[in-house]
């Protein structure tokens, strides 16, 4: 068995994984792949499932395509184990409903449980950079100067929020308003979270800016 094949089989169902990965966490970033095992895991798993269709394809001389043209054989050979070995680990024989949740009996399952994981740990990585995030971006503001215009700043730099979600921030800055036990350093940085979710960390980032620059945001 010629060898490259494989690994290129094995490379192209590892680069959808995570693409996958990816995907299913659009604003995470790279970097945090580095800190954290799990996705690593996940992607190794379907590298390893692609590598291993091609040697399969192999083993049963599958790997000729007499309709092929001689120099595309090898692209079809990686492409056909790479993504039959990725629809391999996702075959169920059927779901099972448990709760709020579908549990897949076969394969599936058993690759289910990596990827829970794999978007679990990068959740978690995602909390402790969001947090580091509105700490800083909120260090020094004056909750009670900018709980209004901090978000009106937000809306004018972004108009594509929608209304609904304006009164939703409006709606959180009352509620938060109305709990006495919240000291305005951690109202600041809910505030932080709400609008993050909403206009993004360079918006945020700015608008901050904006206010500390015109003296309205200033402890």
């Amino acid at each position: 068995m010629d060898v490259w094949p494989a690994v290129a089989s094995g490379v192209l169902a590892a680069a959808v994984a995570f693409g996958e990965l990816l995907n299913r966490h659009p604003d995470a970033n790279v970097t945090w792949f580095f800190k954290v095992l799990s996705p690593w895991f996940y992607v190794a798993v379907n590298g390893a499932a692609g590598a291993f269709a091609f040697w399969f394809m192999d083993s049963l001389g599958w790997t000729s395509f007499e309709s092929v043209p001689g120099p595309a054989v090898p692209l079809v050979q990686v492409l056909l184990a790479g993504f039959g070995g990725l629809a391999l680990l996702r075959t169920s024989l059927f779901g099972v409903r448990v709760e709020d949740r579908t549990i897949n009996i076969g394969i599936a399952g058993l690759l289910q449980p990596l990827m829970d994981a794999a978007s679990r740990r990068l959740d978690q990585r995602r909390g402790v950079e969001r947090n580091r995030l509105v700490e800083s971006v909120m260090r020094g503001v004056d909750y009670q100067r900018v709980k209004h215009e901090l978000p009106n700043q937000c809306f004018r730099m972004v108009p594509t929020v929608s209304a609904l979600d304006q009164l939703a921030v409006r709606q959180h800055i009352q509620t938060t308003d109305r709990t006495p036990s919240l000291s305005d350093h951690a109202r600041s940085l809910y505030l932080g979270f709400v609008l993050l979710d909403l206009v993004g960390a360079e918006v945020l980032r700015d608008a901050v800016r904006s206010l500390q620059a015109s003296g309205a945001s200033d402890a």
